[in-house]
């Protein structure tokens, strides 16, 4: 017996230790098909957080950020009012020496000296580059019309300025407290000038503004743009971006113009809110 308490102990096989169960991590987005995502978010576009919207869901997945890029398409882009601004055609043919401008780019007709004039045409959404991140645009007669000719005139206005809004409006004169009714991303190209809606708070018949957020793409060519809110003590500033900023190109002989669009849409959204009582008192 003491022997047998005098011999070394036999060590067994250690006990198996269960391993522990594999941590998992919730996912941001649930598993929905693309469509599914979609669908919800073309509901979100409408609302009038959209630019806080815009900026936080396409940070979380590639799936909500493709989401809401197709529903912001589908829902704003492909109804946006933009004007591309051209050389004035009519007024061209008014010219009686057309091979010898004056000075200064004015032309001679009767004796006067008139000056250059451009119009707007109106731009519509046409189609994307393969991986979506350019959208093109062109106008609209030519391109319902297609046997329209370019007009040699078109190309005169030289002005690539870009200004892009993003106007929340109401019908009827908004009382305070009023919600907004309608939101929509305007763009125009060419010589910046100031919105009438602005001064007159009024989009067509019967909107008026209510909230707006802009943001102006200097022309590359054409220098520093003067703005006369923000020049001080004779101080020039400049109003916004370049335009290369946006990846613009515009093609007046053809009246079609491009642009990456995410990033004129992210500009545009990290512009402060100018509520319509602002916009009145500062009119």
């Amino acid at each position: 017996m003491l022997k047998r308490m005098n011999s070394p102990r036999k060590i067994g096989p250690a006990a198996a230790v269960p391993a522990p169960p594999p941590r998992t991590t919730p996912s941001r987005c649930p598993p929905l098909p693309l469509e599914i995502w979609t669908q919800i978010m073309r509901t979100l576009v409408h609302n009038e957080d959209l630019p806080e919207i815009w900026t936080s869901l396409r940070l979380l997945s590639h799936t909500l950020k493709a989401a809401v890029e197709t529903a912001f398409v589908d829902e704003h882009l492909s109804r946006l009012r933009g004007w591309l601004y051209v050389g004035d055609p009519a007024h061209a043919a008014l010219r009686s020496h057309p091979s010898a401008p004056p000075a200064g780019g004015g032309w001679i007709r009767r004796g006067v000296r008139e000056s250059k004039r451009i119009v707007p045409l109106q731009l519509v959404l046409t189609r994307f580059s393969p991986d979506r991140r350019r959208a093109y645009f062109e106008s609209l007669v030519h391109r319902d019309d297609p046997s329209l000719e370019m007009s040699p005139s078109f190309v005169e206005c030289t002005d690539n300025t870009v200004v892009a809004e993003w106007l929340r409006s109401a019908r009827g004169i908004p009382p305070p407290g009023a919600r907004p009714t309608e939101s929509r991303l305007r763009l125009t190209i060419g010589p910046d000038v100031a919105w009438t809606h602005w001064k007159h708070h009024v989009i067509g018949s019967d909107g008026f503004v209510v909230e707006s957020r802009n943001i102006t793409f200097e022309d590359d060519g054409h220098g520093v743009v003067e703005d006369r809110d923000m020049v001080r003590d004779g101080e020039r500033k400049k109003r916004g971006k370049a335009a290369h900023a946006i990846g613009l190109e515009v093609d007046r002989s053809t009246c079609v113009v491009s642009l990456e669009w995410t990033t004129l849409v992210s500009s545009v959204f990290a512009r402060p809110r100018k509520t319509f009582g602002e916009a009145f008192h500062s009119s």
